[in-house]
């Protein structure tokens, strides 16, 4: 990327001279740039949604500002899309921290506190934008992801894929739950610690309008299942937690256990669609059915 496109970046969002900037070696999709200027850190993320996607998004951080996310910087008042080569994209401040090295229990209490509180401010937040709903799978939808990737599936995990698709089939969750603006991907690379503190919880960019309940699974899966074993312990810990800041209704209490199948089962049936697009490598689909695929195979709501 061209030094002049970038000290044309701090012109445009008042960061201050340009010092250095450099590609961030993390995530698959989206390209990010840290940039160290005469203010301090921030980051260019080129985004490969829309323009109309990413003001969801937007509008989303800033409504939840009060929490650990990242702080958008505007260009103007209000303004805070812009285009490179006609791809969208956006700035803010760098949060100093690292990725956690180690999944602790006061850990899982500040991501389950947080996304209890997210939760809770999502309530009041109304701004319908058209996005991907990855993780909503309709049985129609089920029966169309299979006919389209089955015969593309890497043979040693073809009886798997049937596996996760029948999983997905049998739990239909219904519509009458809680729903508003949902992460569905705070897993450790997307969260920042510092001194064993939450400092950040990034990559809101798959967010959508979806039921809390997928939420909480995606994160359970993420944070207290290990080696194809839900970690009680962490587990209990989340729930308390994320109940400390909103309570879960009846029907979500009745729907956990499916929740965290319904998690593990379309987390790895998209992954099948981004393996064959070459989005993710082999090794990481073997990976989440070395952590994750075991659970469809056990009772989880015993």
């Amino acid at each position: 990327m061209e030094k002049s496109f970038i000290k044309s970046v701090c012109d445009k969002y008042n960061l201050g001279g340009l010092k250095s900037f450099s590609v961030i070696p993390l995530g698959l999709i989206n390209k990010k740039i840290l940039i160290t200027s005469s203010r301090g850190k921030f980051v260019l993320r080129l985004s490969i949604r829309s323009a109309r996607q990413l003001e969801f998004e937007v509008a989303l951080l800033n409504h939840i500002c009060e929490l650990k996310v990242i702080r958008l910087m505007p260009y103007a008042p209000g303004k805070y899309i812009s285009f490179y080569n006609k791809t969208p994209y956006l700035v803010y401040k760098f949060i100093k921290g690292e990725i956690p090295k180690k999944i602790t229990l006061q850990l899982i209490n500040q991501i389950g506190k947080f996304q209890g509180k997210f939760h809770v401010l999502g309530r009041s937040f109304k701004l319908q934008v058209k996005r991907d709903y990855y993780y909503d799978f309709s049985k129609p939808r089920v029966r169309e992801f299979y006919k389209k990737l089955y015969k593309k599936t890497p043979p040693q995990f073809k009886k798997q894929f049937r596996v996760v698709r029948d999983t997905l089939l049998n739990i239909q969750l219904p519509k009458n739950i809680p729903t508003g603006p949902i992460h569905v991907d705070i897993k450790p690379e997307n969260v920042l610690v510092k001194k064993g503190e939450l400092a950040g919880v990034l990559d809101f960019d798959n967010s959508y309008f979806g039921p809390y309940i997928i939420d909480i699974g995606k994160t359970v899966m993420w944070w207290c299942i290990n080696k194809g074993r839900v970690n009680q312990q962490n587990f209990q810990e989340f729930i308390k937690a994320y109940t400390s800041q909103r309570k879960l209704t009846s029907i979500e209490q009745r729907l956990l256990g499916q929740s965290i199948l319904h998690a593990i089962a379309s987390h790895i049936y998209i992954d099948y669609l981004k393996y064959q697009e070459g989005i993710i490598p082999l090794s990481y689909l073997t990976m989440l059915h070395r952590e994750f695929y075991p659970v469809l195979l056990k009772d989880i709501n015993r």
